[in-house]
């Protein structure tokens, strides 16, 4: 008989293998799962990548969550637009975009020499034309006594007419001289309305000077930071040109977009929290719901998304709080991305919220 090999070193080459493969399979699983894992996070939909956000800061747990008054959207400053009444030449521009201007601060300086050019030619206007009324109202008081000296005199000569010292033709004279009075007082008291119209014409032309020579002079409405500066001195710009934008850091909010089972616990002046991305866990805007859509709308297509926008919900406005922002006047900025949160003291429903 031949000899056979030994099995058993045979037998531990073969346990050797099984061993490889098996790791291998494991290796190979793992990298399947975590590449799956990734391809699912980069398609979560804007309200799962939202819903995430608000879990890992502590707003919300781990579970059905679709009935929170909690929306995403971005942070808003009220924005001023100032421009130009008049036209004219640029004269100087004293600020710059990022200053802080105070509430009726000298912004933009226009060219008034022409304008004040008009005004002393309309004020000679006015001088006239109150010398004219002075004048009217001296002829009403004569035509005024002129008229009563012929009423006196009519009524003597009709005494004497009734005593036969006088004839029917000095009545008739008398009369005729009465009513001419009459008619001339009638006349010297319109002349007087007349005088008086044309002295206030001239005031409203003076009147209208005055306002554009003060629309020469562009003030801040408002307490804030230049957002954008559009001319520079020596331009020449039409009525309605773009002069100044600001925005004012004590007005920011930001507009978010419910459902309406969202809506069932939400209301006008209602506390809420905004929480601006990129902020710690922590730390929160105090804030108040200021506006409440009355009616719904589709959701616009930079807030959800595409099957998200189909549905219908209602437009809500958190308004940070002012005293907050007045602490912390430069620490927002518009346009940043946020989540605005609805405190809800007493739900009307009996699921789980933070």
């Amino acid at each position: 008989m031949f000899d056979q090999p030994p099995r058993p070193q045979r037998q531990a080459h073969s346990r050797i293998r099984f061993r490889a493969a098996f790791v291998a399979a494991v290796l190979s699983t793992s990298w399947i799962g975590y590449s799956v894992a990734a391809d699912d996070t980069e398609h979560l939909t804007a309200w799962q990548r939202l819903k995430a956000r608000l879990i890992e800061r502590g707003w919300l747990r781990d579970h059905a969550t679709e009935h929170l008054p909690i929306g995403n959207g971005r942070l808003e400053l009220r924005q001023y637009d100032l421009a130009s009444k008049i036209p004219g030449k640029v004269i100087s521009v004293t600020v710059r975009e990022g200053d802080w201007v105070e509430k009726d601060q000298l912004l933009v300086t226009l060219d008034s020499s022409e304008l004040k050019a008009q005004r002393e030619a309309i004020e000679a206007q006015v001088t006239v034309a109150e010398r004219a009324f002075a004048e009217a109202q001296a002829a009403r008081r004569k035509a005024a006594a002129d008229l009563e000296l012929a009423r006196a005199s009519y009524q003597r000569t009709q005494e004497l007419q009734q005593q036969k010292f006088a004839s029917s033709d000095q009545l008739d004279r008398a009369r005729t001289a009465w009513v001419n009075a009459q008619t001339a007082l009638d006349l010297a008291e319109k002349r007087v309305a007349l005088a008086a119209a044309q002295v206030d014409a001239a005031k409203a032309q003076l009147n209208v000077i005055d306002s554009k020579l003060a629309d020469t002079q562009v003030l801040s409405p408002i307490a804030g930071r230049v957002l954008k500066r559009y001319v520079l001195p020596g331009e020449v710009i039409p009525a309605g040109a773009a002069l100044i934008s600001l925005v004012d850091p004590l007005d920011l909010y930001i507009d978010i977009f419910l459902t309406p089972t969202q809506m069932r616990d939400v209301a006008l002046g209602q506390p809420a929290e905004i929480a601006p991305e990129g902020w710690p866990a922590d730390r929160v805007i105090p804030a108040r719901v200021v506006f409440v859509s009355p009616e719904a709308q589709f959701t616009p297509k930079f807030v959800e998304t595409a099957d998200e926008r189909a549905k219908l919900s209602f437009r809500v406005r958190v308004a940070a709080d002012a005293d907050w922002l007045r602490q912390h006047r430069d620490a927002l900025f518009g346009g940043l991305p946020a989540v605005a949160r609805i405190l809800v003291t007493e739900p009307r429903h009996g699921d789980d919220a933070r």
